[in-house]
C-alpha cells in the first residue's frame, strides 16, 4: 500500500473498531485475522449504509456455509452494533455441512470454529446440511456459496451435492417477511449468475456491486448482494 493507502486504510479500521467496540477483537486475534473481521464487517457496514434495511432489536441470524468461522467476531460484531447505541440481543447460527475437513495440522474446520468463538455468548456452529426452517430468521447470510459446479468439484465435494438454487430457495424459505438477504461471491461471472438466481426468484438486490478494500487483498474481487424478501 501506498503512504495515503495506509493513512486511508488505518482511519477505516479506527472507525470500525469504535462503531463495533472491536477492542476485545484486536486485542486477542492475530493481525491476519483481524484484518480479515475488518474486512467482512466492511462489506456489511458498506453494503447495510446503501441499502439501509431494518434489524429488529431482538434478531435472529443465520449464516450458511461457514468453514471454520474466522469471520465471526466481525459478523457478531456488526450484527450487535448496526445503528444501536446499545448492544442489540443476537442469536447467530452457523451450518457447515464439511465441518471435520482436517488441514495440514490434524485439526479440523470444526476445531478451529470453537477457537474463533471463544468467549461469544448466543452463537452456535452447528456441522450439518442446512435445510428450510421457514421463516425463523430475520437475516441470513452467504459467504461464497457454490456457484458454478467446477468450483464445487475443486473443493472435493460430491457433484450429487451440488444445488446452488434448492439451497437459495431454502434460505428464502428461512427468512421472515421483510428479512434480509446477503450474499457474497468471487468475481464478477459468479456474481451476475447469482444475480440471475435471483431473479429467477423475483428477488431484486437492493444493493450490489464489488467491494474495494484496504483492508485485505484478495486476487479475485469480492462482490456483495443485498436483499429485502
Amino acid at each position: 500500500l501506498s503512504a495515503s493507502d495506509q493513512k486511508e486504510a488505518f482511519a477505516a479500521s479506527k472507525r470500525l473498531e469504535a462503531s463495533y467496540h472491536l477492542e476485545n477483537l484486536r486485542e486477542n486475534s492475530t493481525a491476519d485475522n483481524y484484518r480479515l473481521n475488518l474486512f467482512y464487517l466492511e462489506m456489511l457496514d458498506r453494503a447495510f449504509s446503501q441499502a439501509d434495511p431494518k434489524l429488529p432489536a431482538s434478531l435472529q441470524a443465520l449464516d450458511i456455509g461457514v468453514s471454520d468461522w474466522f469471520y465471526v467476531q466481525g459478523l457478531l460484531a456488526f450484527l450487535t452494533w448496526w445503528h444501536c447505541s446499545s448492544p442489540r440481543h443476537v442469536q447467530l447460527s452457523g451450518y457447515e455441512a464439511d465441518a471435520f475437513r482436517v488441514y495440514g495440522n490434524l485439526f479440523s474446520r470444526f476445531d478451529y470454529a470453537q477457537a474463533y468463538m471463544k468467549g461469544l455468548e448466543n452463537v452456535e456452529y452447528i456441522a450439518d446440511r442446512f435445510v428450510a426452517q421457514k421463516e425463523r430468521f430475520d437475516l441470513v447470510t452467504m459467504f461464497f456459496p457454490f456457484v458454478f459446479i467446477k468450483d464445487h468439484l475443486i473443493w472435493g465435494l460430491p457433484r450429487k451435492k451440488f444445488a446452488p438454487m434448492p439451497l437459495l430457495n431454502d434460505a428464502l424459505t428461512s427468512l421472515k417477511k421483510d428479512g434480509v438477504l446477503f450474499i457474497v461471491n468471487q468475481g464478477k461471472d459468479e456474481h451476475e449468475a447469482q444475480q440471475n438466481m435471483l431473479s429467477e426468484k423475483g428477488i431484486h438486490p437492493v444493493a450490489a456491486g464489488i467491494h474495494p478494500s484496504l483492508m485485505y487483498h484478495y486476487e479475485i474481487p469480492r462482490y456483495v448482494l443485498l436483499a429485502i424478501k
